[in-house]
């Protein structure tokens, strides 16, 4: 017959506890196995944890950077150390990611982020948010300013009648903060809490390698020095002409596809007096013809002197408006396409 458990065993605690137990399992001739099993669980749920850590801490740490009020652009991430050209500066994983999915409908995260945990969602809320979303994704469902919310929440697969106000807010705040921290991988897209930081330059000094496990990498572009800002590109390459990065583009077309963060690029290169990716042939045959950075309150452009022989450039109103043309033909093919 099997012991039966004294009623003074409650009083005892545990350890009285646990050794009726055992005992049960030793006449049994369970107790190995039923050990067995223990440690097993016990070792599954301490590698998910352990894999967990480390698929979520940042390396190194602490990270090399720090974070600073810059003037009128927002948080900027500054160097504590100096970097030599393509070395590693940081790697971190995502507060959130997911699935691409084609359609905009179909990549509103709004399930996963209600899912995150509250210490993630709080880190999500604390970056960048913009007063009204972009009419170029979401905001052309949503409204800009929220006014069609629950016709987005419907499309992300999410009842708005089931939200409470506080969550509606966060929802509404969420989606501002993804509209313009958004990056995107190999088959994802992801919310990165440091990266999020980093300030746009047309001569960035960092760039990035994203995993298929969405951890993402910075790497020094140029020689960065203790105390410099780390900057990055925020437009990636154009989709619908994947051969012509933003880079390359001139000035003006820059600050446009960056219109969409909300602020007109004043790096040190949009600031030039020239403009060296917009080159035109001189009659000479052995140099170019730069076209100036267009003077605030001035109308038109004009094109520098060639850079060999010196000569003024010859038929620069011709050239420009050639150069424009060109553009608007380059612009209604990427439309067909």
């Amino acid at each position: 017959a099997e012991p039966q458990l004294p009623m003074e065993a409650a009083a005892l605690g545990f350890d009285t506890s646990f050794r009726w137990y055992e005992e049960v399992l030793q006449r049994r001739g369970l107790l190995p196995s039923a050990l067995a099993v223990v440690a097993v669980v016990c070792a599954v749920v301490a590698a998910y944890l352990w894999c967990s850590a480390r698929r979520r801490k940042p390396r190194p740490w602490p990270p090399p950077f720090d974070l600073f009020e810059t003037d009128g652009r927002g948080i900027g991430v500054r160097s504590k150390r100096s970097f030599q050209p393509r070395e590693v500066i940081f790697v971190e994983s995502p507060l959130l990611q997911w699935p691409l999915a084609g359609a905009v409908e179909r990549m509103i995260p709004v399930g996963a982020f209600l899912r995150l945990r509250f210490s993630l969602a709080s880190a999500v809320l604390q970056l960048c948010s913009p007063e009204e979303l972009c009419e170029e994704g979401w905001g052309r469902i949503s409204g800009s300013r929220g006014e069609k919310l629950d016709e987005l929440l419907e499309a992300g697969g999410v009842d708005p009648k089931r939200l409470t106000a506080a969550a509606r807010a966060r929802v509404w705040h969420f989606l501002r903060v993804a509209d313009v921290n958004t990056v995107t991988g190999p088959n994802f897209s992801a919310i990165y809490e440091y990266f999020s930081r980093m300030n746009h330059s047309c001569e960035p000094n960092c760039c990035t390698a994203i995993s298929s496990s969405g951890e993402i990498t910075w790497f020094a572009a140029a020689q960065i020095a203790e105390g410099d800002e780390l900057c990055t590109e925020y437009v990636e390459a154009d989709p619908t002409l994947p051969l012509v990065d933003t880079l390359l583009l001139p000035t003006s077309m820059r600050r446009q596809r960056l219109s969409r963060w909300g602020f007109e690029c004043g790096c040190t290169r949009c600031q030039a007096a020239s403009q060296p990716e917009r080159l035109f042939q001189c009659s000479c045959g052995q140099g170019s013809c730069e076209v100036s950075r267009r003077k605030e309150g001035e109308e038109g452009e004009e094109l520098l002197g060639c850079g060999a022989c010196k000569a003024p450039a010859h038929d620069a109103a011709r050239r420009l408006q050639e150069e424009a043309q060109l553009v608007r033909e380059a612009e209604e093919l990427a439309l067909q396409l």
